[in-house]
């Protein structure tokens, strides 16, 4: 089933909502108007587990902030799904910004297609967008390749005999892998784990496949401990982290098909305007703090600010992308 078909079932479902809205007293829109907006604590839930990439950029725009809005931000971490668990608590929550979660792009477009039980997509929240983080190949310090086209060379040479270890197969991890070995003409093997980044990252540890598709923010202490290395970054810009790594661009790889990873503050559809108004300028502010700049790339993401519309337009466009890498990969819809 394509995005578009899941989003005409949804707008079905959707009437009832919107009628129980409808019906609820006037006086509770004027209470969540953005007059009076933080009077109390503001809740972000955080799909995944503590420690992670996403966790860790999360709490960084959560203790910035609070200096901005004067209440207090507290994460709460709600695994389960690959992310979806989380992102759908926020997606029925009550409209009024005191209960708003951190999602990357995949949870909001890619597994609403692939995954059937899933009850929302990206229009069924304002977005707003902070950073983002390209995906990295990484390796064993001894592999025979020391960068993409290197690898690329050796693919062609033992096509399916290079495997690549991701968080489960659908995943962004696994469809940016796919997208290279696709662009790049390069016969590689996926191989996913459902432990999610770490166990893919692990794997390569363990030998028990030779790359892994993952980022910076995963990777990092390992790279740096010598326990692994960057052969090149999936986008055609360098990577914060990975100074040096061969870019796409380098490697002579388009990137038609090839997508980064972005990370989006959610809010349930119908917050009033007003309260999205009040938390874009905020984050706008705090995206535009060179200490909170320097926090975050140091980590190895992208600080990249978009308000509501653009992050709408972003995850259109990247739907539309994820639907194109899909209809080339129908085993992992079910063959839909």
């Amino acid at each position: 089933m394509g995005m578009a078909q899941r989003r005409a079932r949804f707008g079905r479902t959707g009437v009832l909502a919107i009628a129980a809205l409808l019906t609820a007293p006037l006086a509770g829109c004027a209470a969540n108007g953005a007059g009076d907006y933080p009077a109390r604590n503001i809740q972000i839930t955080v799909p995944y587990g503590p420690g992670g990439g996403t966790d860790t950029a999360a709490r960084a725009l959560a203790e910035s902030l609070q200096d901005r809005l004067g209440s207090s931000v507290v994460i709460v971490n709600q695994e389960g799904g690959g992310g979806t668990v989380g992102t759908a608590k926020i997606a029925a929550a009550k409209p009024d910004g005191y209960q708003l979660g951190v999602a990357i792009d995949s949870n909001l477009t890619l597994q609403p297609s692939i995954t059937p039980d899933i009850d929302y997509t990206y229009e069924d929240f304002a977005l707003i967008g902070f950073s983002r983080v390209p995906f990295v190949l990484v390796a064993a310090p001894d592999a025979p390749y020391d960068n993409l086209a290197e690898l690329i060379a050796a693919a062609k040479k033992q096509p399916g005999k290079i495997r690549v270890g991701t968080p489960g197969d659908g995943s962004s991890n696994d469809l940016a892998a796919r997208a290279f070995g696709t662009e790049s003409g390069a016969d590689l093997a996926m191989a996913g784990f459902s432990g999610g980044g770490s166990d893919a990252v692990n794997a390569v540890l363990s030998g028990e496949v030779e790359l892994a598709s993952t980022t910076v923010p995963v990777a990092k202490g390992l790279v740096e401990g010598g326990k692994l290395k960057i052969l090149g970054v999936l986008a055609n810009e360098e990577a914060p982290g990975a100074p040096g790594a061969q870019t796409l661009e380098e490697a002579d790889v388009s990137d038609q098909t090839i997508l980064d990873s972005e990370v989006y503050l959610n809010i349930p559809k119908d917050v009033p305007d007003d309260v999205v108004a009040t938390l874009e300028d905020a984050v706008r502010e705090v995206t535009s703090d060179k200490e909170f700049t320097n926090r975050v790339s140091g980590l190895g993401y992208i600080v990249d600010y978009r308000d509501s519309a653009a992050s709408a337009n972003e995850l259109a466009k990247r739907t539309k992308v994820y639907d194109k890498i899909l209809e080339r990969e129908p085993e992992l819809t079910g063959g839909q």
